[in-house]
């Protein structure tokens, strides 16, 4: 069963809208890790899993983009490897480079089973690629 902070009589005065990302992900289900506000953009690590709970085969992680004054879905940032989870507070961010960084434990197309971290430009919402 899903949470829905919506549900929690503790939280109805911290819930302003809704976002529907449930067509990011085959099962409807997107698994959203982290998340990081810079301005106005809204950038969410989806980690798009099968029921399981195991990255799904062929499908790599995705960052969407959500404006946060309209609501709306802007746009999003293909990740290069499959599953976007690490143990960070939220998407690091870098001042000095003006980029963020998406860290997971690998499974890319050339196999990588160790992990890495992605740099994320948010002004052009492109993706450095694998940094390490």
């Amino acid at each position: 069963m899903l949470f829905d902070p919506a549900s929690d009589p503790a939280c109805t005065r911290l819930v302003k809208s809704r976002i529907d990302l449930s067509s990011f992900d085959q099962d409807g289900i997107p698994e959203m890790d982290q998340m990081l506000l810079v301005g106005t953009d809204l950038f969410v690590a989806l980690q798009r899993l099968d029921p399981a709970l195991q990255p799904r085969a062929g499908t790599n992680g995705l960052v969407v983009v959500v404006d946060t004054r309209t609501d709306t879905v802007k746009g999003t940032v293909p990740l290069g490897f499959a599953n976007p989870f690490a143990e960070t507070k939220g998407l690091p961010w870098d001042e000095f480079r003006r980029v963020f960084y998406a860290g997971g434990p690998g499974k890319t197309a050339t196999n990588l089973d160790d992990g890495g971290l992605e740099a994320i430009d948010p002004a052009t919402m492109q993706s450095a690629g694998m940094l390490l």
